[in-house]
């Protein structure tokens, strides 16, 4: 049985030195084809980098032009803080208006809305909006704009809102100036019936003592809405970010190109070096 073992660990060991000097000798062949066919393996890069090299050069750059909007609230009496207008709905509106990704009409052309997307992580009340131009003054331009209008649909907005607040403020003034002139009037009244007509004076003091007990609550209230109106709860809505003038075009990236080009013209080549002499080999088996 050990002559048996001692055989089979022979041969097998025999084997896999064979095995080992196939995967030398193919791994210097697929060498020597490499070597052989360097020209067809330049070549194929050289046309590669030229072909990418000559895109990029008659490509236009595109440049992006970012900004953030803060979008403004207003304060209500009692409730929280109310938006202008929801993050989310700016968003859906603005997408629908420049027909962010959406090429059903066609292909848009430069300049235009790229993205526009919340920022509820960072900053919940925050949307950033990136425009795109062939130019980047363009770029900024065209990103000014469309801020500038939303600022002023906003500015519209937060004006009704502190309007109404202003009315309510106003109107409670006015109620606290009357029941002033009304308790001067009852005051005056109860001096003039004193030892004459004492139920008609305690009328005129219960009265008096009612009018008494809104005074606070109007005064309350006056206070609630004015904290309401300052910047804690109302402000409106502001650029956080002014839109960029961006220095580097985002497209094309010449580097990046040109090192994709060089890994596919070398793959190209290489691939087109073995594929020659598999045909090379196979015509000349069949000549013989």
């Amino acid at each position: 049985m050990s002559d048996k073992y001692s055989t089979d660990q022979f041969g097998s060991t025999r084997e896999t030195q064979e095995a080992l000097q196939e995967d030398e000798i193919s791994l210097i062949d697929l060498w020597r084809v490499i070597i052989k066919r360097k020209k067809m393996i330049i070549g194929s890069l050289l046309l590669t980098l030229l072909l990418v090299g000559g895109w990029i050069a008659i490509s236009k750059p595109v440049y992006e032009s970012r900004a953030v909007l803060g979008i403004g609230q207003v304060g209500q009496v009692g409730q929280v803080a109310g938006q202008v207008e929801a993050p989310q709905l700016l968003v859906q509106r603005l997408k629908e208006e420049y027909r962010v990704k959406d090429e059903s009409e066609g292909v848009q052309k430069l300049p235009m809305i790229k993205e526009v997307k919340t920022m509820e992580k960072s900053l919940p009340s925050g949307v950033e909006i990136i425009a795109q131009a062939y130019e980047a003054q363009e770029a900024q331009k065209f990103l000014t704009d469309v801020v500038v209008k939303v600022i002023k649909q906003h500015q519209m907005l937060f004006d009704i809102g502190r309007t109404e607040q202003q009315r309510q403020l106003e109107s409670l003034q006015n109620e606290h100036d009357r029941i002033e002139q009304a308790l001067a009037l009852i005051e005056h009244r109860v001096a003039s019936l004193v030892g004459s007509e004492a139920s008609l004076a305690g009328l005129l003091t219960l009265q008096k003592d009612l009018l008494l007990q809104r005074m606070p609550q109007i005064e309350q209230q006056q206070t609630a809405i004015r904290l309401a109106m300052s910047e804690l709860q109302s402000r409106p809505t502001a650029l956080l970010r002014q839109p960029t003038l961006p220095a580097n075009p985002v497209k094309p990236k010449p580097a990046l190109y040109l090192a994709l080009a060089t890994v596919l013209g070398l793959m190209l080549g290489v691939f087109g070096a073995f594929f020659a002499e598999f045909v090379g080999k196979t015509r000349a088996r069949m000549a013989g």
